[in-house]
């Protein structure tokens, strides 16, 4: 059905009522006149003749002139199209943010929900945006294919409104036309809406292809003799090929890749070569190189002409969230990959859901014994995140809820309040291809020899669990590594076209798993050419680690190790800089999500550091975790620490100390212990006889004796306290851990300042302390979780879209401080920084020697930025307002 369009009708008349039977069709290409959706014009409203109560497509292709802003102002997002309910507390937009699309929704509650597509979109080409609702997902579709999708908003109302042409902001429009608009009253598959857009278009105009992953800022390094733990993206996958020619074991990564082009996220794909060495038991590789290939997860298979192809999932390819096959035309040592091709499971896509339930994490191994590799996955509830939160409340909305924030979510034994989800397997037998690989239809894999229809399945709170086709003796296993801390295998049993699982035992001879406790990733592959299969494991740390075993229950873990390249902590890094060992070098402290306190041993150049040490407290490594009952996110992260290092003189007698705040929000004073630098001791911060509690993962910030404050003539702590507030504390006497009094500090006009949301975006604000501004009196750096932004940044002015630096000017005196205009610190062209969402934990330093301070940035993809002062430009954002 098609509706004429005239421009001279104002914007708010209703354009009629449609019937809903089979489609809306607002088609303005054929009706030779453009919807233009740019200021000032008009978009097209329509009421439907009935409610929208079930499942939907919404189809629009549309073209944009220019990109509208990332941050969220009075204009931007820009809004393609939205729908409502008939009361307006139900809504649904559909918009692009900076480069790319993103959906938004809510319910009768505002509890929002957003699907970010983060493929960079072109200008001056048509494409179509999609969005499918089925009442429980909504998934959002560029050219045909799914690029993102979220759960629906709870308690969302039927719709009853659609306007095209804006979003739920009147001045929130795009730069650009809309062709048309289609709205079906189906929930169309991925295959539907695959086929949809390629019958109406013949193909999308978008340029998918890889781009060369150059970071978004310069990095610190190590040495070239040096060597660290190979780290990466918080989802990255590993696999070992004969890259550099039969035989040859070389390191395979990919993470998601981040469209915008800063690779916080991690970087599409890339090559380490194996220097066929190793230390202290781990595998040494080369630092690294690019591979020009699009997609993620990739797995090897094996050829028996000597070369190998690649199997990956598509995200940012023409063929999105299909598994795709790479064919390998080149020679042995010199790979060459044709373009790739999609690979069928059951005849259709790679199954994102079966039934209520997620496709979660896969594999690909020889499960049957035919020699074809065959395909296995995991999956969980749809609601899974959602169950594992009290009540399940949304965290991050801003709200307070009763069971959700600091010091709630348990009950009065420990228990967390929070639901555990069931996790099945599916299996896919493969099937060989003249030039490729495909899989049948899943079948679910079942446990036991007793009852033929129990199924394989896992109890966990929140992580999807990972599996593995492994080899252990000549046998057969599936390797499972579940929640958190858990990696277990089972023997597998073929017959009658299926599997069965029987035989659940833990696969390491340990308990602990240090470094990798969090699995995303496993895969099986002799990585050490001993002739036996290991697994190699990526996780949300970024650490990739070797699991090696004869047996199991006698696994154990072991690094990958890099020598050379940019230095890689683990995710969430926080760095200081300062000399800790003596040589009068600075050396770089890190404090990272594990919670482990490391030093990079500085050299010559500012820019490079030596292999990394753990500090360590009566021999051991020093580690912060959460235990059972530490975060609020649940005792899921009970092994995250969030360590928070501050690095200065505590104690005045010369040497630098560090102070630290974790997951816990305890404050801990760390010296040298010894002759050994790398050996500490510790204390607690206390105040009034207790440990000194404060906002979780704050950085503290030294405040040198210098400045004076208070007329005190010794260092005092800057800290967020418990509710969130600026604060100084100050020691009994200098080099203290005992606090005698704390003071929060305030705005000129006498307010204390609020540095911290509430919920889930408690805390989490990064300081440092400097004369940034050069007139004698120190002023306040912060960095902060990006989500927090809305929450704190001063009302009516432009936010920041990721995580950026910011500073406030002390507009007081040193011993009686004022602080609350903020500054932003952005390019010298003005735009923002952006580390991404977690962390942009800043520190300031000189680096090149001209007696200013420059900055390093500790991000969440585990790397350290550095910027010159003179990339920094202080512009004036305004008044704090919060308080």
């Amino acid at each position: 059905m098609t509706i004429g369009f005239s421009r001279l009708i104002p914007a708010l008349v209703l354009f009629g009522s449609l019937p809903l039977s089979g489609a809306v069709d607002l088609d303005f290409e054929k009706e030779n006149t453009m919807l233009e959706c740019r200021t000032g014009a008009r978009e097209r409203i329509v009421q439907l003749e009935k409610p929208l109560s079930g499942p939907f497509t919404l189809l629009i292709r549309l073209r944009l002139n220019a990109y509208p802003a990332e941050a969220f102002t009075a204009t931007s997002p820009g809004g393609v199209a939205s729908l409502y309910s008939a009361d307006g507390r139900s809504a649904l937009e559909l918009r692009i943010r900076g480069s790319y699309a993103e959906l938004y929704a809510h319910g009768d509650i505002r509890q929002g929900k957003a699907a970010d597509g983060r493929l960079r979109l072109p200008l001056k080409h048509w494409f179509e945006l999609g969005v499918v609702w089925n009442g429980s997902r909504m998934s959002l579709f560029v050219d045909g294919i799914e690029t993102a999708s979220n759960r629906c908003p709870a308690q969302a109302k039927p719709f009853t409104r659609l306007i095209a042409g804006r979003g739920m902001a009147p001045l929130r429009r795009l730069n650009g036309e809309i062709a048309r608009v289609r709205l079906v009253e189906k929930a169309l598959s991925r295959e539907e809406m695959f086929a949809d857009f390629n019958k109406n278009w013949g193909g999308s105009q978008i340029p998918w292809k890889h781009e060369k992953a150059l970071p978004a800022y310069a990095q610190l390094k190590i040495a070239d003799d040096a060597v660290e733990p190979i780290t990466g993206p918080i989802t990255q996958t590993a696999e070992v090929v004969p890259w550099s020619g039969p035989g040859t074991r070389d390191l395979l990564l990919s993470g998601q890749s981040d469209p915008t082009g800063h690779y916080f996220f991690g970087h599409q794909l890339k090559l380490h070569r194996n220097l066929n060495r190793t230390e202290n038991g781990s595998p040494v590789f080369d630092s690294g190189e690019d591979i020009a290939l699009s997609g993620r997860e990739f797995k090897t298979i094996l050829r028996k002409d000597g070369l190998f192809d690649l199997i990956a999932y598509g995200a940012n390819t023409p063929l999105g969230g299909q598994l795709i096959y790479y064919r390998n035309s080149g020679k042995p040592g010199a790979p060459v990959f044709n373009a790739a091709t999609p690979v069928t499971v059951g005849g259709k896509f790679y199954p994102g859901e079966i039934g209520n339930r997620s496709a979660a994490i896969w594999d690909i191994g020889d499960l049957d014994g035919d020699g074809v590799p065959d395909l296995v996955f995991s999956t969980q509830p749809h609601d899974a995140f959602l169950n594992s939160i009290p009540d399940r409340t949304p965290i991050w909305d801003g709200r307070s809820y009763r069971n959700s924030g600091p010091g709630r979510g348990y009950d009065i034994t420990g228990n967390w309040l929070g639901r555990e989800s069931i996790h099945y397997f599916f299996w896919a037998r493969g099937q060989a291809a003249p030039d490729g690989l495909n899989f049948g239809k899943p079948q679910q894999i079942f446990y036991g020899t007793h009852h033929p229809e129990t199924p394989l399945q896992v109890k966990a709170l929140l992580f999807p669990s990972a599996p593995a086709v492994l080899n252990i003796g000549g046998e057969r296993f599936l390797a499972i590594a579940c929640d958190v801390d858990k990696l277990y295998c089972v023997r597998i049993k073929t017959g009658n076209g299926t599997i069965r699982a029987y035989d659940s035992h833990p696969l390491l001879a340990s308990p602990e798993m240090p470094t990798n406790y969090i699995i995303c990733s496993m895969r099986a592959a002799d990585i050490d050419g001993d002739g036996r299969e290991e697994l190699i494991a990526g996780g949300n740390t970024g650490r990739i680690t070797v699991y090696k075993g004869t047996k199991p229950g006698d696994f154990t873990e072991a690094a990958v190790l890099q020598q050379g390249g940019s230095l890689q902590a683990e995710s969430l890094v926080t760095p200081a800089r300062g000399d800790w060992n003596g040589d009068k070098y600075p050396d770089l402290i890190t404090g990272d999500a594990s919670g482990y306190l490391i030093c990079w041993p500085g050299t010559a150049d500012p820019l490079v550091y030596g292999t990394p040490r753990h500090l360590r407290e009566n021999g051991n490594p020093v580690r912060h975790r959460a235990g059972l009952t530490g975060s609020i996110q649940g005792p899921a992260e009970r092994q995250w620490g969030y360590l928070q290092p501050t690095l200065g003189d505590w104690d005045g007698d010369g040497r630098n100390d560090i102070i630290t705040n974790d997951i816990k929000g305890e404050l801990k004073l760390y010296r040298h212990a010894a002759a050994d630098p790398y050996q500490v001791k510790s204390e607690f911060f206390t105040y009034r006889g207790q440990k000194l509690v404060t906002a979780m993962r704050s950085r503290p910030a030294i405040v040198p004796a210098k400045y004076n404050y208070a007329n005190k003539n010794m260092p005092v702590l800057l800290f967020l306290d418990f509710n969130g507030y600026l604060s100084v504390a100050i020691p009994e006497k200098k080099g203290s851990a005992k606090i005698a009094e704390i003071v929060r500090l305030t705005d000129g006009s006498g307010k204390p300042l609020s540095v911290s949301g509430v919920n889930q975006l408690w805390g989490r604000a990064k300081f440092a302390i400097t004369d940034w501004d050069g007139d004698g009196r120190w002023d306040i750096l912060w960095g902060h979780l990006a989500n927090a932004y809305r929450e704190v940044w001063p009302k009516g002015t432009e936010q920041p879209r990721d995580a950026t630096l910011c500073c406030f000017l002390n507009t007081g005196t040193n011993e009686k401080p004022h602080f609350g205009t903020l500054y932003a610190l952005k390019k010298p062209d003005g735009n923002w920084y952006a580390f991404g969402n977690h962390n942009s934990s800043l520190f300031p330093t000189d680096l090149d020697g001209d007696g200013k301070e420059d900055l390093i940035v500790g991000a969440e993809d585990g790397k350290v930025y550095y910027l010159y002062r003179s990339q920094l430009k202080p512009v004036k954002v305004g008044e704090w307002t919060k308080h």
